[in-house]
């Protein structure tokens, strides 16, 4: 790694994770100097370099780390996304932990911005949109309530750092390289393989956002400045039931559908739609990937 500071060199952790290796891509994409974070780190590339730090096992190891890359700007999007245990699990509060820790090293490092990402399930659920503004943040989750203390970490944290925080609060990530057992992936899977897909009722609305268009959103928000919470979705709620049919009849095979088969979990809440506003108005950001096309993706890699 280089010694001398770069005016945009951007530090992000969780660069492995399915929204932050995206991420990274827009990045480099744009011209940043990117050094990931990773227990695991890959193999470099151009304007691409990696550093290794498990931050629940060392979260001292932030200010050293800092001070060898001196990054402009962290983009901390690292957390517990372990299927089947996060939405429950206390390393949500070990999370909290390590991002508190690394707020203050960047802060000590002369980090000149860092935004966190979030999740739509901080907010209370069953408001016909939820708003950065007015929604109340009354997570049901163990996972959604740390999130929310992380968002406030980050906006009291705002005055620390030159060009401020931000926190992008995305909503239902979707796309390649997601985790097998989600819906859509899942979906595609048994429909391919001519296999019945057991769902629940499927009456939940949701708001999906392909992950390279998170990745894109979030690339810019951390080149911006704009402060404080920032939805990252794309406006539009869709029934789940509705979403099945579509990759079913993009398969061809709408009759393997078993909606009722399965009970909706207590923590999924109805419904989670975001207000787009600052994104679209203050950061002037727009989805590229529609639903349909993102569906015909997912069917073609399944």
């Amino acid at each position: 790694m280089k010694a001398e500071a770069v005016r945009r060199r951007a530090l992000v952790t969780g660069a492995t994770g399915f929204v932050g290796r995206h991420a990274v891509q827009q990045l480099l994409a744009q011209g940043w100097e990117v050094v990931g974070v990773s227990r695991r780190p890959q193999i470099a590339a151009a304007g691409l370099s990696w550093a290794r730090l498990d931050p629940l096992q060392q979260p001292q190891g932030w200010l050293p780390l800092l001070a060898e890359v001196r990054p402009s700007h962290v983009l901390h999007s690292a957390w517990d996304t372990t299927r089947g245990s996060y939405w429950t699990s206390f390393d949500n509060v070990r999370w909290l932990g390590a991002s508190a820790a690394l707020l203050e090293a960047a802060r000590a490092a002369g980090v000149q911005r860092v935004v966190g990402v979030g999740t739509g399930a901080e907010y209370e659920d069953g408001h016909e949109w939820s708003d950065e503004f007015s929604t109340p943040l009354r997570p049901v989750s163990p996972y959604g309530q740390a999130k929310a203390a992380c968002s406030l970490l980050f906006a009291s944290a705002e005055t620390a750092f030159p060009q401020g925080t931000a926190w992008g609060r995305v909503f239902f990530p979707y796309g390649p390289g997601d985790h097998p057992e989600k819906l859509l992936p899942y979906l595609a899977r048994q429909l391919k393989a001519g296999q019945t897909a057991q769902l629940s009722s499927g009456e939940q609305v949701r708001d999906l956002l392909h992950v390279r268009d998170i990745g894109a959103a979030l690339a810019a928000l951390l080149d911006s400045p704009v402060r404080g919470a920032v939805n990252v979705a794309s406006g539009e709620g869709v029934v789940l039931r509705q979403v099945a049919e579509q990759l079913a009849d993009i398969v061809g095979r709408r009759e393997l559908l078993q909606f009722g088969a399965r009970n909706a979990l207590a923590t999924e809440g109805l419904r989670w739609v975001a207000s787009v506003e600052r994104l679209r108005n203050e950061l002037g950001w727009r989805p590229a990937v529609s639903l349909q096309a993102g569906l015909r993706e997912m069917a073609a890699d399944a």
